[in-house]
């Protein structure tokens, strides 16, 4: 594998991602991405990637590559309901186009999935869900991860954002439950998926969660943060699923991480599947050790 294609290189795992395999491959990289001034920034940062402003629903894209990490998407849940033309436009008719690039190219093809894919129920989390499906009918595999820390949108930058301000956060439902990642953890374990993929398999990292009520509590203890409790968003879950319980039989536990699909060995997946609610908690002190280091 020598020439790499990157989508959505912009975003918060697409920088982490492509930073990582520049320190740790020789491999040629295209990143590509609508937004022009993102680009632009990474590019003035430094990088040996060729960058280029593409729209990945475009049916006359050609980038030549062996490889392809799909990560460009639109991925909040509260928006989805108000925009759901525009993520199906982007989140599945966009899967499908890459997926055609990938058949064209003769490449692997990793698709940056989500929790929220499981036994999904909302908009965003549906057209993940669809693009996994598109993405194992062309012989890819697909990556589901939980909510990697500080990531673009996510509820701790949210909550980050609100020290800084000197403004009141609004939590949703303290009982929800998250799994948690860091962000060098989460491109380690997709380049590994990616280089041991066979086609055809969904896989998912073992993760410890957290209670979103003990997450509050560690910004409050730490940076003093004032806390507003609202109501459950549409579309929110108290738990997400890594594994769902029907997908359980046939998912393998290999020790590193559980996948589904192909002829891997290990032993039987949960029953119960693989919920952020049963998980190994963080402890309090290793919420307010993270929220120190912000």
């Amino acid at each position: 594998m020598q020439n790499l294609l990157i989508t959505g290189i912009t975003g918060s795992f697409g920088r982490a991602f492509l930073k990582h395999i520049e320190s740790s491959t020789t491999w040629d990289i295209v990143g590509i991405a609508r937004n022009e001034s993102k680009l632009e920034k990474l590019a003035i940062a430094g990088t040996r990637a060729k960058l280029f402003p593409r729209d990945i629903t475009d049916p006359q894209l050609d980038i030549g590559c062996d490889a392809i990490v799909h990560a460009a998407a639109l991925k909040r849940v509260e928006s989805s309901y108000g925009n759901a033309v525009e993520y199906a436009r982007i989140n599945i008719e966009g899967t499908i186009n890459i997926a055609r690039l990938a058949k064209r190219n003769d490449a692997r093809l990793l698709f940056i999935s989500s929790d929220k894919a499981t036994a999904a129920h909302n908009i965003y989390g549906a057209t993940k869900r669809v693009g996994e499906g598109v993405v194992l009918a062309a012989g890819g595999s697909a990556v589901r991860g939980g909510n990697v820390w500080q990531s673009d949108g996510s509820v701790s930058q949210k909550f980050a954002a609100a020290v800084l301000d000197g403004h009141s956060a609004v939590l949703h439902d303290a009982e929800a439950t998250r799994f948690n990642m860091q962000m060098d953890f989460w491109v380690n374990f997709v380049l590994t998926c990616l280089l041991q993929m066979n086609g055809g398999e969904i896989w998912a990292p073992k993760l410890r969660a957290y209670q979103m009520g003990d997450l509050a509590d560690a910004f409050r203890s730490v940076h003093g943060l004032q806390i507003m409790h609202g109501n459950r968003q549409q579309g929110d879950k108290r738990a997400e699923y890594l594994v769902s319980p029907i997908e359980a039989r046939w998912t393998k536990d290999i020790g590193t991480a559980y996948v589904q699909g192909g002829d891997w060995v290990g032993t039987a997946a949960p029953a119960e599947g693989v919920s952020s609610k049963t998980a190994p908690r963080m402890t309090a002190h290793e919420l307010q050790e993270l929220v120190r280091q912000l």
